[in-house]
């Protein structure tokens, strides 16, 4: 009761000095001051925009395995005709050899069912798994991960795909295992972090491996869905590794990536020459037990994926390293998104912290693509005073009537916040719609999943959402964009 008492006092008290929409126990408070100073219209009068949060693994007697949090760029959830699909890591978390994965569908009454589990061995060489579907609502299920053992066999990697009839209950496994196309043992075993993006004009889902680390590696795989083979491994050789890869077919055969450069502290030079490692061991944001920093955004275009060459590499958030003023970049892979909109605008989302001296940043790209080569247009800074600090996840969505949102989860203090920023016009800067605070159980959200267009999602007013939580539970929402449309450009 004590716990319940001060999180509804601090929600009253950040009410009182900074204004907003708080949600108390179900009940909406509403008070007339803005934080965000972005309009003088009062809050909408709707509710219902952002659903109540359901828990839906207990309904299916699952635990979700702290891999489920891991990383973003693998699509966890997928909107079909016949409803929603989740792709967990589930089990107990611990040195079990086994890891079991789950294909949950989502029942009108709010529980859940798992329809499809299998264990597979564990390794903890950046397990992803991800969810597809195609236009007949058959469901695409991908996994994969590093196999052998670097002083006996070369590493190889293990292509994964289960495929899940609704109509029948019907599961096939096509699996294929390869050897790197580097053939290199590196010096954190070779690769992993593997997602996926469904290209169905073409028939074919895209694969990549993320291998090695100076210099690095994105090897792929085709996978036929109707010859249901896999190809050979293909691979194209990079500065550094770069994990946590968001994949989009660009409509034309070929693929968008959005790559998060993944570098071993030591190798990094600053333009006065000094090393950076000292100065990151004691930056707590950006040193990590395996050494290794997350400083840069990068994205890649692969017009052909049956040939090992990009056409371009464009630097979305190049990495810079001042020691004196302490600022080393820290990205955070399960904040960020991509995203093609129907006015053909490239969208990336993701979260920079730099550490000391300018605070935690969300950024907001937007390219125009439609001449081939990548245009930025426009980038915006998300202002977000209240906590400058607090995890930010965001993912991208677009109404029936074309208007971009970005919906996003804020914490690092109960109660947890969501946010909606949208736009009619993808040139234009992002507003803030809406925000809400709840209180989720007594921890904080330890990021956010939704239904998107690059795993074949039916895309409508109603997103589907989820945001997990440091306990390891996840909690499925929805929000009403038929709600909001009236407030875009207040």
């Amino acid at each position: 009761m004590k716990k319940i008492l001060r999180a509804v006092s601090f929600c009253l008290v950040f009410a009182l000095f900074f204004g907003s929409i708080i949600c108390i126990a179900g009940e909406t408070v509403k008070v007339t001051k803005d934080v965000y100073q972005y309009s003088n219209v009062p809050a909408p009068e709707e509710t219902g925009i952002f659903s109540e949060m359901n828990s839906f693994l207990p309904s299916a007697g699952l635990k979700v395995s702290y891999l489920a949090n891991h990383g973003g760029g693998q699509t966890r959830m997928v909107y079909t005709k016949t409803g929603l699909y989740y792709a967990l890591f589930t089990g107990e978390d611990g040195d079990a050899p086994n890891i079991g994965i789950d294909l949950i569908h989502m029942n009108d009454d709010g529980t859940a069912t798992s329809v499809f589990h299998t264990e597979q061995p564990f390794n903890p060489s950046g397990p992803m798994v991800s969810v597809m579907a195609d236009k007949d609502g058959t469901i695409w299920m991908y996994a994969g991960w590093q196999v052998g053992d670097g002083g006996q066999v070369k590493f190889q990697f293990l292509f994964n795909m289960w495929r899940y009839d609704p109509a029948t209950g019907e599961v096939k496994l096509f699996s294929k295992q390869q050897l790197y196309k580097t053939s290199k043992i590196c010096m954190y075993g070779s690769g992993g972090y593997s997602s996926c993006a469904l290209d169905e004009e073409n028939g074919r889902i895209f694969a990549i491996v993320n291998c090695c680390d100076k210099p690095g590696y994105i090897e792929w795989a085709l996978f036929d869905m109707n010859t249901c083979e896999w190809s050979e491994m293909r691979a194209i050789k990079l500065d550094y590794r770069y994990c946590y890869s968001y994949i989009l077919p660009d409509g034309k055969g070929g693929f968008h990536i959005f790559g998060e450069r993944d570098v071993v502290v030591e190798s990094i030079k600053t333009d006065n020459g000094k090393n950076v490692a000292s100065a990151a061991r004691s930056l707590h944001s950006c040193w990590y037990d395996n050494n290794m920093l997350f400083d840069e955004w990068d994205y890649f275009h692969l017009p052909d994926p049956t040939v090992e060459e990009f056409d371009a590499k464009y630097p979305v958030e190049p990495a810079t390293y001042e020691v004196e003023k302490g600022l080393y970049p820290d990205n955070r892979s399960n904040s960020s998104d991509i995203f093609m909109d129907s006015k053909g605008y490239l969208h990336f989302v993701y979260k920079v912290g730099e550490n000391i001296e300018y605070g935690d940043r969300v950024v907001h790209v937007v390219y125009d693509v439609s001449n081939g080569a990548a245009v930025e247009i426009r980038r915006q800074k998300m202002e977000f005073a209240a906590s400058s600090k607090a995890p930010y996840y965001c993912r991208c969505y677009e109404d029936t009537e074309g208007n971009f949102y970005l919906v996003c989860t804020r914490s690092g203090l109960l109660p947890v916040e969501f946010e909606i920023w949208g736009t009619s016009d993808p040139t234009a800067e992002l507003g803030l719609l809406w925000a809400e605070y709840r209180v989720v159980g007594e921890k904080t959200s330890a990021g956010s999943a939704a239904a998107t267009s690059r795993n074949g999602s039916i895309m409508g007013d109603v997103m589907h959402w989820v945001v997990n939580t440091d306990e390891n539970l996840w909690y499925d929402m929805t929000v009403d964009f038929a709600k909001l449309r009236a407030f875009i450009g207040r």
